[in-house]
């Protein structure tokens, strides 16, 4: 071939050029054209090709694929250039040339009868483009349909067979003669022959003796005159292993690798499994090798593990080769990886087998998430006679789609350690199982632990619970566990998904529910309950926490959060619901500065069994306090949101809600707490009533921001609530939105009492002490006979109080309680609003009391005049009082519609009553005053008292602002039928030392 050299030159200098062009392109050079402008500038180029150390003008290649690799010289070692293919069948590799140097060509494979349209290789520096190669490519003679075979060294079907057969089809043009050729160990027939098109394609059979030596690679050859044609053969040997069934196999702890060789630049790519990879390298005979590994078969159950690779040809037919099957035997895993496994796993614990395979270093590990969706028959880890004892580490995974199975994932432990393993993603737990006696135990995690530590765990999914046992017997139920003995901890677990309670009815069973754990006699700490629990059961007997359902005698919890919900629905008789704990039933002092327990979820009570004996209970943080034990609270801030459902107009004797305790229970007589202590506690949570339009059955509804009922010896310090209580429930279509609120369901017969901190307090002496309302206090309960009737030994009559509803609310008290209330204020923005009976800025009802150093800013109204009585800016009514250096500055007005006897509103009593003695000493009231006008019933507008008794002192007291539309001034302000509503009834009070006081504080 002759030399290619090529010279430039220039009647105008190179750089000037180079200007020229610059001037007539907007785009901006890069270094790299810069360079290139520079070297080609500093002299003329001179390009030259070569090809196996000759030089060349052009390259010619037969049908075949090949690499190709060309020399190019330039007489400047600085300059950067590349060649460019205008063919796709001819490429050129990408790398970076300077100066002389190599260039490789891929060229494909030419499958057909006709030459190549010429390839052109451009030289290409910066914007210098010219120098040309061609390349040519000839037609092939032989259109091969599978050009490559992988068999196994003998024929799997059957072991005595000699040969293997390869099938394929060969296309020629028309009328071309060929034959075929083999060699030692393939030989090669022609079949039929048919015509598709103008080409005659024929069957060819090649057959391959069976392998006895190594591994080997050969070839048939089509030939035709002087062009041929080679199909290639790779068949494994005596070199592997195989199996019974002449699979290659590979033995645990043995490499897991093959090597095979194909036809060079026909491979596309290898098509392997997740756990296999492989990799093709070039060799300089023309061929290719094929490596091929395994991943180790970490398998948790014994199975060998089956791997299927394919090889896909570059070829027109894009054939694909079959790898004969790979099958890896397993390592145990020393772990759980697959859901066969862990089932296995469970049946090993079940039947006493060995774990061995699945520990290491004594500890069973979960090594991936396991999805459950394919396994049937769960029945749970660990067996009453065979509980799981050992160390379980989930290490962060999950176990997802758990289903169809009343078991969550451990149902017996006992010294076991079980930590970060989840119940996640698409586990649904239905557990309905019949028992014929004991005790029930279901939990999402672990049903039954003995002297179980359960750390890091959690439970995303869905769990119904529908167990019925014998009478007398228990249901524990938690989102991690169900119950844990007295030696079992749980910490750092959490529950974001959903528990549904759907007994049937059983009146002598409990459930003991907890959207954590049913019942923990040991300890419960820094967990997280944000997920839902739902109540829909016929049982009667309901302990419902959203962290646990009670707290026991030995039992330590702190550190807990509940940011979920908690739904009490279906029947219950008698039920305790906390954001926490659903009751406390042993002598406990909560702490914040040691606890670090958050409550800010919502509670809803939505039906109950409708009977006069039905006991609702039902706190932010604590349902209930049982009699008996000593309880003290300091610290926390409760978040948590309440909501009462009343539509359904069902009966109770009971219902306590508050917005941190529910209350104290009161079983009988004797059933009060030795002590309750309250002090700095917040509540910014709101209760909220849905009420309906028909009677009310409800008899005693107490309700208070801190506590809704308290039953013994209680002291509140510094405690302060701003959330609403008792406000209606506007997110319904019935509720009228307006600020007059519909009045609740109507009785004829009972009461409702709300206070800002405390609803009701009876059964023993009750300290106030620095307590803070500043939210509205609402009451809208209908009551037909206010005053003239008791019910279950209680006024039947609502009452509202800023910080406090009523304390000893009964016609006949025997006078051994007291009730102190010292430097509590309701602000203004703790509007008090009744429907009917007494409403006070600090205390709606009160007897034996002392009240000093209290004040009220919130105003009080009714929601219509007519029906508002007993009002106080201070006391709504009081017995046996003595109120001192108290002032109110709100509006107060009240009526006398229904069965009342008369308005009364006072500025700072409403009403006086019984034959004790009552005093007001230093005590202040400005605001706007009024009394409903009738004609048929009197009022009685007083600046500090609207109606007095004989015993009845008020000394040294000042008021101001307006009465009943008329201003008081220094002028007036002695009028004593301004000072007391009722003094032109003469009753006898003793009034000393009244002053005019403009409101200034």
């Amino acid at each position: 071939m002759s030399a290619m050299k090529h010279y430039i030159y220039s009647m105008l200098s190179f750089a000037a050029l180079l200007l020229l062009v610059g001037a007539c392109k907007k785009e901006v050079e890069s270094d790299e054209d810069i360079l290139n402008s520079r070297i080609l500038a500093s002299a003329p180029l001179e390009v030259s090709f070569a090809s196996d150390g000759s030089e060349v003008t052009s390259l010619s290649f037969s049908h075949s694929a090949t690499r190709h690799v060309m020399e190019v010289k330039v007489n400047n070692d600085n300059l950067r250039w590349n060649l460019e293919s205008n063919r796709d069948w001819c490429k050129v590799i990408p790398e970076e040339h300077r100066g002389s140097g190599k260039v490789t060509l891929q060229i494909d494979a030419n499958e057909s009868f006709d030459d190549r349209d010429p390839a052109t290789l451009t030289f290409v520096a910066g914007e210098y483009r010219k120098t040309n190669i061609n390349v040519n490519q000839s037609a092939t003679a032989f259109i091969v349909g599978q050009p490559y075979f992988i068999v196994p060294m003998k024929d799997k079907k059957d072991a005595t067979e000699t040969q293997l057969q390869m099938t394929t089809k060969v296309t020629t043009p028309a009328g071309k003669e060929w034959e075929c050729n083999g060699n030692d160990w393939l030989t090669v027939t022609k079949g039929a022959t048919s015509t598709i098109g103008d080409f005659p394609v024929t069957d060819l059979t090649i057959t391959a003796s069976v392998n006895s030596g190594a591994s080997r690679y050969g070839s048939v050859t089509l030939v035709s005159g002087q062009e041929k044609e080679e199909i290639f053969v790779w068949q494994f040997g005596t070199d592997l292993d195989y199996n019974e069934d002449g699979n290659i196999f590979f033995k645990s702890g043995s490499p897991a690798q093959i090597v095979l060789k194909a036809p060079a630049y026909s491979i596309e790519e290898v098509v392997s499994p997740d756990f296999g990879k492989a990799e093709v390298s070039e060799n300089e005979d023309g061929t290719s090798t094929i490596t091929i590994t395994l991943e180790d078969n970490l398998s948790d159950c014994g199975d060998v593990r089956i791997a299927d690779f394919s090889v896909k040809m570059t070829n027109l037919s894009a054939s694909v080769v079959a790898i004969p099957t790979l099958v890896q035997d397993y390592v145990p895993a020393h772990g759980l990886v697959t859901a066969k496994g862990l089932k296995k796993f469970a049946e090993a614990i079940a039947s006493g087998a060995s774990t061995a395979d699945w520990e290491k270093d004594g500890v069973v590990n979960i090594v991936q998430d396991i999805s459950m969706a394919d396994e049937t028959e769960w029945v749970g880890i660990g067996t009453k006679n065979k509980p799981f004892t050992g160390k379980f580490d989930g290490a962060g995974h999950a176990v997802t789609y758990l289903t169809g199975t009343g078991s969550g994932l451990f149902n017996y432990t006992k010294g076991a350690t079980i930590k970060d393993v989840s119940l996640g993603k698409g586990t649904s737990l239905y557990n309905n199982v019949s028992l014929g006696g004991g005790d029930i135990y279901v939990g999402g995690l672990v049903s039954y632990a003995e002297a179980t530590t359960i750390s890091g765990c959690s439970f995303t999914g869905e769990m119904e619970v529908s167990s019925y046992t014998e009478e007398g017997s228990a249901l524990y139920t938690g989102g991690i566990v169900g119950w844990a003995d007295e030696s079992s901890s749980i910490e750092y677990c959490k529950m974001s998904g959903k528990l549904t309670i759907s007994c049937p009815d059983m009146s002598d069973l409990t459930c003991y529910i907890g959207g954590l754990a049913g019942l923990v006699k040991g300890s419960l700490l820094a967990s997280e309950m944000s997920g839902e629990v739902r109540y829909s059961s016929s049982v009667q007997q309901v302990r419902l926490g959203g962290v646990e359902s009670t707290v026991i005698s030995g039992a330590k919890v702190g550190n807990n959060t509940f940011s979920g919900s908690i739904f009490l629905g279906g029947s219950a008789l008698n039920a305790a619901v906390g954001g926490l704990y659903g009751s406390v039933e042993t002598n406990s002092s909560f702490d914040y500065a040691s606890d670090k327990s958050i409550s800010m979820g919502s509670l809803t009570v939505n039906s109950y069994n409708s009977s006069e004996d039905t006991r609702i209970f039902a706190g932010g943080m604590i349902g209930k306090a049982i009699p008996h034990i000593n309880l003290s609270m300091s610290g926390y801030e409760n978040k948590t949101n309440i909501l009462l459902n009343q539509t359904a107009a069902l009966a109770s004797k009971y219902i306590c809600l508050g917005g941190v305790l529910g209350g104290c229970d009161d079983v009988d007589e004797d059933g009060v707490i030795n002590l309750l202590s309250l002090e700095n506690l917040t509540n910014s949570g709101s209760i909220m009533l849905r009420y309906g339009t028909g009677k009310s059955a409800v008899r005693h509804g107490l309700f208070g921001g801190i506590v809704g009922m308290v039953n013994g010896p209680v002291t509140i310090k510094s405690c302060t609530n701003g959330g609403a209580v008792g406000a209606a429930d506007t997110s319904k279509d019935d509720q009228d939105v307006a600020g007059n609120a519909r009045c609740g369901a109507s009785s004829n017969d009972y009461c409702e009492i709300i206070g800002g901190i405390v609803g009701y307090a009876k059964g023993g002496n009750l300290t106030l002490e620095s307590c803070v309302n500043s939210a509205p206090v609402t009451n809208l309960h209908y009551s037909n006979r206010p005053s003239t009737s008791t019910y279950d030994g209680m006024f039947s009559s609502q009452v509202a109080g800023g910080i406090l509803g009523a304390f000893v609310y009964v016609p006949d008290p025997d006078g051994s309680f007291k009730l102190t209330i010292a430097s509590c204020t309701n602000t203004d923005k703790g509007q008090v609003l009744c429907f009917r009976g007494y409403a006070g800025g600090v205390v709606g009802f009160c007897r034996n009391a002392t009240i000093t150093g209290s004040s009220s800013m919130g105003a009080q109204a009714a929601s219509t005049n007519d029906n508002a009585y007993y009002r106080g800016g201070i006391a709504g009514g009081v017995i046996n009082t003595n109120i001192s250096d108290c002032w109110a500055k709100c509006s107060i007005s009240s009526g006398s519609g229904g069965s009342a006897e008369a308005a009364f509103s006072g500025g700072i009593v409403g009403w006086v009553k019984g034959d004790d003695p009552v005093t007001l000493k230093n005590c202040k009231y400005n605001g706007v005053l009024k009394c409903a006008k009738s004609d048929t019933k009197p009022s009685y507008p007083g600046g500090i008292v609207s109606f007095a008794t004989e015993k009845t002192t008020i000394t040294n007291c000042q008021y101001g602002g307006q009465i009943q539309d008329i201003d008081i001034t220094s002028n007036n302000v002695s009028t004593l039928s301004y000072v007391v509503g009722n003094y032109g009834d003469d009753p006898g009070c003793t009034i000393n030392g009244i002053d005019f006081w403009e409101g200034k504080i």
